[in-house]
């Protein structure tokens, strides 16, 4: 019986270790499970924070397009692109973005929490219905839960953003990296941004275009990108032609990049037409009617049209000069002008805003009486306008390096007398001259590009060639030299033009190098008009046929013109090289009656955007109520771990 006993205690030794096995087993199997179900529960709420991360970047990216939008100048280092040196996952040469949070404070866009506070409109709202055809302009909200007024939202993550300090860097353009956090995952994107202003198409409408009345049997023909800000008609054979380059790099890769832009609705008659089957448009956009039409020829034809503004020229006007009463407080708070931009001419005026003038007198150069207009014609004497303050300066270097007929002496007498003149007419070559300094240094240290400021009228009654004279011999290729002349037509007469270049001598305006000679001519002679009132450009003689062939009426400049009526009128054989922005574009002269037929064709230059933003005339087509920020490129980065 013993054995039997001892058999049975051994039989349950071995039933308590497999039971032991057992519970060990279970225990490991089901600690498995645990953990295999907390893995797919860890990694479901990874893969749902990381996508709740890309959406968390994409808001910070609509946040950062939001505060660029009140920068004028991304390529320096005042307001959002001061920037903050954050922490950063990246190389070395990116800041930490910064925003405005009150009047006073900035404050960097690092680790903002998501959701926190309203939509962010990344354009102003249209004006009322009752006024002219507007483009469309939507607000974009920081995304979904987050675009309420409600404070009180549960934050899921946080988003900073990055801009470079170098890398695709100017005014108008800026590359930005922006991380999103959302727990343990974090996810980022990267976008070069641009900003669409009235400054980047050769030309630009505020209003209505029509070019059918009164328009005669002739060409219209522009070379280049179009934003008209309301209805766009024409007819006969005009078109808008792909065949100029929007920018250096376009140019060596084309198709180019020119497109269409037509807010209301887009009537053509006849033969008239935009872009070629060979040479199709990139894309043509018409927010109304028109784009069934068979005379199109584009890759893309969609209703999409951004909202780019033309700011308020007569006040822009009236503050550079001072002409305005409470002018400091009125010129900074104006959302169209902006701080800094108070008397900040750069020629010398007297106390009724008449420019001062520096006239030979018998023996030498003196002042002379204060000039309201400025003439161009077979009369006009050699002159010079003296900097601001530097009147006695200008007179002494013009006795020094003129000589009594109003000749320059010998070689390096020009820039001694840019260093102290603003603008020096040279009546004795042929054609006459029009030296105009590039660049002025300011009693703060700081450089700026010259601003003219004529009180009255400027008419070219002669040709002109104009040198803007930072770099006289015009051998330092890629230095940008621009200056503004600013014509206010103050006290003028409802009739009169602010500026006009006549037709009856065939009067031009002619950079040292011609537009016709050289694509890219603007990189070391550039000048621009801010105009008040109405611009005329006549022509006559022989029109060419491409904007490779010369014209007996070539123009060679920028002209933006506002305030009342705002318009700009090209007419009969004409050619022009720059830009064209306008309250009012008029493609034929029908005030004068008789109808004549026209040959106008306007010819884009490449980089104009980008030579013209950092100027004074730069900062006025880029203030926020005008300018529009777009995405040139976007894609998703991904971390060194």
């Amino acid at each position: 019986m013993s054995w039997i006993h001892s058999m049975l205690r051994s039989q349950a030794g071995v039933a308590l270790v497999m039971a032991l096995l057992t519970v060990v087993v279970l225990l490991l199997v089901g600690a498995g499970l645990v953990t295999a179900a907390m893995t797919e529960v860890f990694t479901a709420q990874v893969a749902e924070d990381s996508g709740r991360a890309l959406n968390v970047a994409e808001a910070g990216l609509a946040h950062a397009i939001q505060v660029l939008r009140q920068d004028r100048n991304w390529s320096d280092s005042e307001e959002a692109t001061a920037g903050c040196d954050g922490s950063s996952p990246f190389e070395a040469g990116w800041k930490v973005l910064r925003r405005q949070a009150s009047q006073s404070e900035w404050q960097c866009m690092e680790n903002l929490p998501y959701p926190g506070g309203p939509a962010i409109p990344v354009s102003l709202p249209s004006p009322p219905p009752n006024q002219q055809a507007e483009c469309a302009s939507v607000p974009v909200e920081r995304g979904s839960g987050g675009g309420g007024n409600s404070g009180s939202m549960t934050v899921i993550g946080t988003y900073t953003v990055y801009f470079s300090e170098s890398q695709d860097r100017s005014v108008n353009s800026l590359r930005l990296r922006v991380v999103g956090k959302v727990g343990r995952a974090q996810r980022g994107v990267e976008a070069l941004l641009a900003r669409v202003t009235p400054g980047d198409f050769l030309a630009y409408s505020a209003s209505t275009v029509d070019s059918t009345v009164r328009s005669g049997s002739g060409t219209m023909s522009i070379h280049g990108s179009v934003y008209i800000r309301g209805d766009w008609a024409f007819k006969g054979n005009a078109g808008q032609y792909n065949d100029r380059p929007v920018t250096t790099e376009d140019a060596s890769a084309p198709p180019y990049e020119n497109q269409t832009y037509v807010c209301g609705d887009l009537r053509m008659i006849g033969s008239a037409q935009i872009g070629e089957r060979q040479r199709p448009m990139k894309a043509v956009h018409v927010a109304g009617r028109g784009l069934d039409n068979t005379h199109i020829y584009a890759n893309r034809k969609d209703p999409f049209v951004p909202d780019v503004r033309l700011g308020d020229v007569s006040q822009m006007v009236k503050c550079i000069g001072g002409r305005v009463d409470d002018a400091v407080r009125e010129c900074d708070n104006h959302r169209d002008v902006g701080p800094g931009v108070w008397r900040s001419h750069t020629n010398d005026l007297k106390s009724n805003g008449w420019a001062t003038v520096i006239l030979w007198d018998r023996s030498e150069f003196k002042e002379g009486s204060p000039w309201r207009d400025i003439t161009f014609d077979g009369r006009t004497p050699a002159f010079l306008l003296p900097k601001k303050n530097r009147v006695e300066e200008c007179v002494a270097v013009a006795n020094s390096n003129l000589e009594s007929d109003g000749r320059l002496k010998s070689n390096g007498s020009r820039e001694a007398v840019l260093s102290e003149c603003a603008l020096y007419y040279d009546k004795n070559q042929t054609p006459p001259r029009l030296y105009v300094a590039g660049r002025q240094r300011l009693a703060d240290g700081r450089e700026t590009n010259q601003v003219i400021f004529v009180l009255g009228r400027m008419v070219f009654d002669t040709t002109v060639v104009y040198v803007v004279d930072n770099n006289p011999d015009g051998t330092q290729q890629g230095e940008r030299d621009t200056a503004v002349i600013v014509v206010a037509c103050e006290g003028c007469p409802a009739d009169e033009n602010t500026v006009h270049v006549k037709r009856d001598r065939s009067a031009k305006i002619l950079a040292r190098i011609r537009g016709s000679e050289n694509l890219y001519f603007a990189r070391t002679d550039l000048l621009a008009f801010l105009v008040n009132g109405t611009t005329r450009l006549e022509g006559r003689g022989t029109a060419s046929r491409s904007c490779s062939e010369g014209s007996e009426q070539e123009q060679n400049a920028v002209f933006v013109t506002g305030g009342e009526p705002g318009e700009i009128y090209t007419k009969f054989r004409l050619q022009l090289f720059g830009a064209l922005v306008a309250k009012v574009l008029v493609l034929q002269d029908d005030r004068g009656g008789g109808g004549e037929a026209y040959n106008v064709r306007w010819c884009q230059v490449p980089d104009l955007g980008e030579l013209v933003a950092p100027t004074l005339l730069g900062r006025f087509l880029n203030n926020p109520a005008g300018s529009t920020v777009v995405i040139r490129q976007w894609r998703e980065i991904g971390f060194e771990r």
